[in-house]
């Protein structure tokens, strides 16, 4: 066989697999997301046994600080598979109330096209996480590798590749407003719209739950930082995790902001076409008002009282309009929740609350 013909077999072959590459990738995800939950379940319920064999029922000598770490990754990964599921739903949502200009056509290819991409982001970052912890702890155990060294680190490596699958998709979703753009599915807002963001509410919302699932990790650490005080053993931690409460409190902020900032410009440019329009109403409305006040008793008075009304209220609804595809509940959800992850920074600079010093003194020492 020439090499000329070896050539094309080879681009042939690499022809029939490209369109069944996104599929098995997919597939390969959705394995390793469900063995992956197996795995650290099992590691989970190892800890718990292996704890109770050596302390009883003695939890204040438990390793919590391990225990509570695995289940906040398996909430994690738990919530984080939803986030595919939330997109459809949000997309769906916005056709639905025609904020989404485009043919079916665009919208069902545009979905295909971010889920094909979105396994590729998964696959990179996911293999980028998992490669990365690998370094890590080759450079930390060199040359002292013990089996149990070994099993926690195939452990941390796998739980590596888990979180970066679910970070590559987020991040890739980051893109949507620019990705809309881009396959020529173009947003429309509305002055007035009930949901209080321009009808492109279930935006907000779908990068609500994003940035809260992100912002799992900032949980964890917030609370551990509060409850180090009945863990004296855990004191050395206080300081590291004050500073990665902080990154994650930034990613976390940045995870919801920085995709919605391509909304926002969408939005203001729409919103600024229409002012044109609230001014040619103005106008209408102040010559409506003039020909009232003469002629008060004009035939059509009623007709012209229930048009000034309309233009009025459209007017205002024009002037009104959000330019951030995020209603007030949701901003004063996310503001709240980063004022209380920001809880252990205040205990740290200012001193707990008396009532809650007391109260984490009390349970010290029923647990001594």
């Amino acid at each position: 066989m020439t090499p000329k013909r070896n050539n094309l077999i080879g681009r042939e072959a690499i022809t029939t697999l490209k369109p069944t590459f996104p599929a098995l990738m997919t597939a390969c995800g959705k394995h390793c997301h469900s063995t992956g939950i197996i795995v650290f379940g099992i590691a989970l319920l190892f800890c718990c046994v292996q704890e109770i064999s050596v302390h009883g029922w003695m939890l204040k000598h438990w390793d919590m600080l391990l225990i509570s770490g695995l289940v906040t990754f398996l909430a994690g990964v738990w919530v984080a598979q939803r986030i595919p599921i939330r997109l459809e739903q949000a997309l769906a949502r916005l056709a639905n109330r025609g904020a989404l200009e485009g043919s079916q056509e665009q919208i069902d290819e545009f979905v295909q096209f971010l889920s094909d991409r979105a396994t590729k982001w998964s696959s990179f970052f996911s293999l980028l996480c998992a490669s990365a912890i690998l370094i890590a702890f080759i450079v930390a155990f060199w040359g002292r590798f013990t089996p149990d060294n070994i099993v926690l680190t195939a452990l941390e490596v796998f739980g590596g590749y888990l979180a970066g699958f679910h970070l590559g998709r987020m991040a890739f979703y980051g893109q949507l407003g620019a990705l809309l753009k881009l396959k020529d599915v173009r947003l429309k807002a509305s002055p007035g719209h009930m949901d209080g963001a321009g009808g492109l509410k279930p935006v907000g919302d779908f990068y609500f739950f994003q940035a809260m699932v992100v912002g799992i990790p900032a949980m964890f650490l917030a609370v551990w930082l509060l409850l180090l005080p009945l863990w004296p053993r855990y004191a050395r931690w206080e300081e590291p995790y004050l500073g990665l409460l902080l990154f994650s409190i930034t990613i976390e902020v940045l995870a919801f902001i920085l995709p919605l900032i391509s909304f926002h410009r969408v939005m203001k440019e729409q919103k600024e076409g229409l002012l044109r329009t609230a001014d040619e109403l103005s106008a209408k409305i102040n010559d409506l008002r003039s020909r009232l006040v003469i002629d008060p008793g004009c035939a059509d008075r009623q007709q012209m009282t229930a048009s000034l009304a309309e233009m009025t209220d459209y007017y205002w609804a024009i002037e009104n309009m959000p330019t951030w595809p995020v209603d007030a509940r949701a901003r004063r959800r996310f503001g709240i929740d980063n004022l209380l992850l920001l809880t252990p920074f205040a205990s740290k600079w200012f001193g707990l609350p008396i009532i809650v010093q007391q109260l984490l003194d009390a349970v010290t020492k029923l647990r001594t």
